[in-house]
């Protein structure tokens, strides 16, 4: 590794480094990449995608991506597509809050975003309005909200749903554990409903081979197994337009498909499936109003966000009370990932040389909360 390093940075370690100079180093240089934003430097039109992330205690931290605003490869977005452009902690967000940290990063972009990709939470589309400017509500989210309303009151599937989870917990330690079902999300269920439906599905149709104990333990799949296939063709209607509008982008092209798709696969069904496909065509027809023209290619998918949150919680410490600390600053390095043969797109030498430690302390003083593993070690101490 040191002479990796010494060959890429033309440095000359000969000693290994303390852990701490290691996070310095990373610290720094995402520092340096948070504030050289190469979007802005492009001069190209830009997009945000903005969510919210909780932490252990009053610590919430607003992120806000930045994209070209037009999609020009066919292709989901990857972390060479975006940068991060915003980074706010604080105990509590609200509209007007949001609204004030879009303006900031409007600030350090040098103009306005074409367009703000974001869930449907109320206080987003309060803060986006209030910004004046264009809501892209993101198709995941949307999707799953839609088979919410038409299921989640549902009998039957409530009454499935019940039942895998029983299962889960009385069979987890049974010789019938290895047939168990994926792991459901406690929120947003309906966002991970295909794992499910395809495990149903695989029971099913190996149901015959199952032994006594097994067919017993897995038979309320089988009794249900007309609300299973109904679902397949929900999801499989779903899951390829949520495939075609990540991949190809937001146009009246692809929207025309995915509501022919729509028409094809989920006409002449029963009355919560109609209510699902009527709440995605209207959901579609207003997206397509936000479009300007037929050249127009936007991107709808607020995927990369939750990638990058759910890598920060990765790395971030094992004692949760920490909450958000400087390594933050390692998210901008992560969208200058390349592939394994061009390595990383940042000049590290330079990011060191370029920002000091003090930089950094003041940056922590401005932009985090107190930490609340010190803030507790502190009043023990007292």
């Amino acid at each position: 590794m040191f002479e990796y390093l010494n060959e890429t940075l033309g440095w000359q370690i000969g000693q290994a480094p303390c852990f701490n100079s290691v996070e310095n180093w990373i610290k720094k240089s995402g520092y340096s990449v948070y504030n050289n934003s190469q979007l802005k430097a492009s001069a190209a039109n830009y997009s945000m995608i903005i969510d919210e992330s909780m932490m252990l205690g009053n610590q919430r931290m607003i992120l806000n991506l930045g994209i070209r605003a037009n999609k020009s490869t066919p292709n989901p977005l990857n972390y060479t597509d975006i940068e991060v452009i915003g980074i706010h902690v604080d105990t509590n967000w609200n509209a007007s809050k949001i609204t004030e940290a879009l303006q900031a990063d409007q600030e350090k972009m040098g103009k306005k975003p074409d367009y703000i990709i974001s869930d449907n939470e109320s206080k987003f589309g309060k803060a986006i309005a209030d910004y004046d400017n264009l809501h892209i509500r993101d198709i995941g989210h949307t999707l799953a909200m839609f088979l919410r309303r038409a299921y989640q009151n549902q009998t039957d599937f409530n009454a499935f749903i019940k039942e895998i989870s029983r299962v889960k917990a009385k069979e987890a330690m049974t010789d019938c554990s290895y047939l168990l079902p994926p792991k459901q999300r406690t929120q947003a269920r309906f966002m991970n409903l295909s794992h499910i439906i395809r495990w149903a599905s695989k029971i099913i149709d190996s149901y015959t081979g199952f032994t006594q104990k097994e067919k017993q333990v897995y038979r309320f799949v089988v009794q249900n197994k007309k609300l299973v296939g109904e679902l397949q063709s929900v999801l499989e209607c779903t899951d390829q337009i949520l495939s075609d509008i990540k991949t190809d982008g937001l146009s009246y092209h692809s929207i025309g498909a995915a509501m022919a798709l729509i028409r094809k696969r989920l006409g002449n069904k029963n009355e919560r499936v109609a209510e699902f496909a009527g709440l995605v065509m209207e959901y579609l027809c207003q997206e397509a109003l936000k479009l300007q023209s037929s050249a127009v290619i936007y991107n709808a998918s607020s995927d990369m966000i939750e990638s990058v949150f759910g890598c920060y919680k990765f790395k971030m410490a094992h004692n949760a009370l920490h909450g958000i600390t400087p390594y933050v600053l390692v998210l901008p390095l992560i969208t200058r990932m390349k592939d394994t043969h061009k390595g990383l797109d940042t000049d590290f030498k330079a990011n060191l040389e370029g920002v000091y430690m003090r930089d950094l302390t003041q940056w922590r003083y401005e932009y985090l909360t107190e930490n609340q593993a010190v803030k507790r070690r502190n009043k023990f101490a007292a």
